[in-house]
């Protein structure tokens, strides 16, 4: 890993700033709800732990919500007319901690066997019912994480199969089965998915069935003031889904504004630089290490760590002191709509080396990330005077000063442009404060038949050595 420090002006800087030691977040952790141990409520009017009609008439029905924190989960039930049997859709509280009952009558409990972190509550999500689940954020914070899982009732069927539903991977183990819970957020802010279990790995030895609690960072949807979440699977049949359509969630977490790390309803250069004062670079697996930092800290994705993925959030996201009249002063304010002026991204198929070129705006920050630990981090060159983060999985810098030039032969060689999309998990440029993260224009030399823009066929002729050493190339300070 290669963690970088701010410059010695940011470090100068700093000297005039006092932090706030509190965190700004919310958590909804459901222990706020009252249960009893190894219970559940599924709204049912009669309370804990019913599973039938009860007091409820045929035909009855009711609609509610579970509220931990200002976060709502709604719950919808009833009694059918004809036949008289108890369903219910939404969300149920539990406490259930069986992993080993298979079968609808464990459809309450998490395949972890505890909420998130050992606690006793966390909320099970059914999607095949009426209602969808859904979270109403609490008024005025933006989504960030939450923690999800399994349940027992969903995992046991897609490990073992049962009287519906296949064994995932099939007889050989090679079937590509997945189970994909899908997360959308209201206001056009997209959605997010997460594999609960996976079998399309060509090795076998990869293929999973989640069976603990994953953090998933959720701060791409915080224009959202609901998530509604549904699940798909690829065992299908005449009827629909065979999977049974249920996840567990916890630790629904999120706060008043995003990358505000003193809490003034603001994102100004006082937050970034506490970022910076505080930066960590990533927790990285299997075996993290625990920095313990928090919102206040600049960790406003709360993984309890202050990386470049924080600071580009609050690139993103910023305001600048809106208590003192607006934008400070300096500083960029946001692109305007429809600039057409994005950054390049400038690969070598032949060399691996990448120049990240302004092409007529600027970069003060970019993420790139893939899943399959290609990158080269060792020859890693930053271009901004303030923080990197080099891993195969990720190369990332951010600063308040621009930057351009070669980052390095820090790519496999030999990808065409399909390729390089391909690659690349993560792709994200930042090119003035409040401007919104944007993708790099990919642009491929030597791979085939990917044609470059003109511009790029003047940094070409030039030569790549020659763009380095025009002066544009800014070091790092360790």
């Amino acid at each position: 890993m290669n963690l970088k420090s701010p410059s010695s002006l940011l470090l100068t800087l700093l000297t005039c700033l006092v932090f706030a030691p509190a965190t700004y977040a919310t958590i909804a952790d459901l222990e706020d709800i009252p249960l009893s141990p190894n219970s559940f409520d599924n709204g049912h009017p009669d309370g804990e732990n019913v599973t039938v009609a009860g007091s409820m008439p045929p035909g009855g029905s009711y609609v509610d919500a579970h509220v931990s924190h200002g976060a709502s989960f709604n719950v919808e039930g009833g009694v059918d007319a004809g036949f008289g049997f108890f369903f219910w859709s939404g969300w149920t509280v539990s406490s259930q901690t069986d992993t080993t009952t298979p079968g609808f009558g464990n459809q309450y409990t998490g395949f972890a066997g505890s909420g998130s972190e050992g606690s006793d509550n966390y909320a099970i999500g059914f999607t095949g019912g009426g209602a969808t689940p859904t979270i109403q954020v609490p008024s005025g914070e933006k989504p960030i994480r939450l923690d999800v899982t399994n349940t027992t009732y969903a995992a046991l069927s897609m490990l073992n199969g049962d009287a519906f539903a296949k064994q995932f991977g099939g007889p050989s183990g090679h079937d590509p089965d997945e189970f994909v819970l899908t997360i959308t957020g209201n206001n056009g802010a997209g959605s997010i998915d997460v594999h609960l279990a996976d079998y399309r790995f060509a090795d076998n030895q990869l293929d999973y069935v989640l069976g603990t609690w994953l953090t998933v960072d959720i701060s791409d949807l915080q224009d959202a003031t609901e998530l509604t979440f549904d699940l798909t699977t690829t065992d299908v049949g005449t009827f629909g889904p065979n999977t049974p359509l249920y996840f567990a969630l916890d630790n629904f977490r999120s706060v008043g504004v995003l990358g505000d790390t003193d809490g003034d309803d603001d994102v100004d250069v006082t937050d970034i630089l506490t970022s910076f004062a505080n930066f960590t670079g990533p927790n990285v697996a299997p075996t993290p290490p625990t920095f313990g930092q928090n919102v206040a800290d600049g960790d406003n994705d709360e993984d309890e760590d202050v990386d470049v993925t924080d600071i580009l959030n609050q690139f993103n996201a910023f305001t600048g002191p809106l208590d003192e009249g607006g934008l400070d002063s300096g500083m960029s304010g946001p692109a305007a709509a429809g600039d057409p002026s994005i950054p390049d991204l400038i690969y070598d198929a032949a060399t691996g080396e990448v120049v990240l070129d302004p092409d007529g705006s600027s970069i003060i920050g970019y993420s790139l990330q893939n899943a399959t630990n290609s990158f080269l981090p060792g020859n890693h060159t930053p271009i901004l005077a303030g923080v990197t983060t080099s891993l195969t999985s990720q190369l990332e810098e951010a600063a308040l000063a621009p930057g351009s030039g070669s980052i390095g032969f820090v790519f496999p060689t030999g990808l065409d442009l399909a390729g390089l999309t391909s690659l690349l998990s993560v792709n994200q440029v930042s090119r003035s404060l409040g401007a919104p993260l944007v993708p790099f224009d990919l642009v491929v030399l030597n791979g085939g038949p990917a044609v470059p823009e003109p511009a790029t066929w003047l940094l070409a002729a030039a030569g790549l050595v020659g763009l380095v050493a025009a002066g544009r190339r800014r070091k790092g300070c360790y």
